[in-house]
């Protein structure tokens, strides 16, 4: 059962991305801000558990997880030394949920900016929140402003 909310996301990285298209999908009102004023994805690879790619499997990402990420059969802990302390067969682990991936953040990025059914408004930040009995009121850095049930701290900065 959805309920209708207005919700405002900020950061349009993997999570908020995620967080959009989720809420979106529940018949929620989202926006989302960013305060890149580019589209850009930063960093080199991710290894997504079982979970995580179900989780973005539900999304929509599942034929692009299989098509851009490489799948993850097991893992090997070793010591300093390079001793191995054990083997992980991830398939077993992950027994039901799904399999293991791992996919450049680039590509997990774009894939989730394919889905996204809403628009992200890059360069704009926060000026300030107010929070009521009626919700909570934004202002934003290109002086617009909002009113919001939710706002989802989707920054990545602390």
């Amino acid at each position: 059962m959805s309920s209708h909310l207005d919700v405002l996301v900020v950061g349009a990285g993997i999570a908020g991305l995620a967080t959009a298209t989720a809420l979106h999908r529940e018949g929620m009102s989202v926006d989302v801000i960013e305060r890149s004023p580019e589209r850009r994805a930063m960093g080199a690879g991710l290894f997504l558990p079982g979970n995580s790619v179900r989780a973005l499997t539900a999304l929509g990402l599942g034929d692009h997880l299989t098509a851009l990420g490489a799948p993850v059969p097991g893992q090997r802990l070793m010591d300093h030394r390079g001793r191995v302390l054990a083997d992980i067969g991830m398939a077993e682990l992950w027994r039901g949920t799904a399999g293991c991936v791992g996919i450049t953040r680039g590509d997990l990025h774009a894939a989730l900016r394919d889905i996204v059914p809403v628009p992200v408004r890059h360069g704009v930040t926060l000026g300030s929140l107010k929070q009521s009995d009626d919700g909570v009121h934004v202002e934003f850095s290109d002086g617009g402003s909002g009113q919001y049930d939710v706002v989802v701290g989707a920054d990545g900065i602390r």
